[in-house]
């Protein structure tokens, strides 16, 4: 048998590339969540300290 059976070199590549992609946008995407809850949070906290303070 001549030349390999496996996937050709760019193909690894290219699914190393999109597999880091995938991560890094997974990353992203659960901080931004954690922020939004973490602003919105406070907010409800300061509206409560305001009701209070009336």
């Amino acid at each position: 048998m001549s030349g390999s059976s496996g996937c050709p070199f760019f193909l690894w590549g290219l699914l190393a590339f999109l597999g880091l992609a995938l991560v890094i946008s997974l990353i992203f995407n659960i901080s931004h969540y954690v922020e939004k809850q973490r602003r919105e949070l406070m907010n409800i906290m300061l509206k409560m300290l305001q009701f209070m303070a009336i």
